[in-house]
């Protein structure tokens, strides 16, 4: 069964830029990885800083694989320094 993953927030002032580049870049790794069946970034046509990561995987496990072999930390990290916690 397919497992799909969302992802919104609020990115702070002036990294709209950087942390869309950051991403494109980690999507195309993503996409390598079995199992993956689409990652996307949209950000809001009206606000830009407002955004939605969605993911779609074959099956749990092959999300997790990704997961534990840590190539979503500099995405993680990235979110982290970039968003606005509590505001979505």
């Amino acid at each position: 069964m397919a497992v799909s993953v969302l992802l919104s927030g609020t990115l702070k002032d002036g990294l709209v830029d950087q942390f869309s580049g950051i991403c494109t870049e980690a999507f195309h790794v993503t996409r390598a990885f079995d199992g993956c069946q689409n990652i996307n970034l949209t950000l809001h046509v009206e606000d830009p800083h407002k955004f939605v990561l969605t993911e779609v995987w074959i099956q749990k496990s092959t999300m997790k694989n990704i997961w534990l072999l840590g190539q979503k930390m500099e995405l993680l990290g990235l979110l982290a320094r970039c968003v606005l916690m509590g505001r979505t």
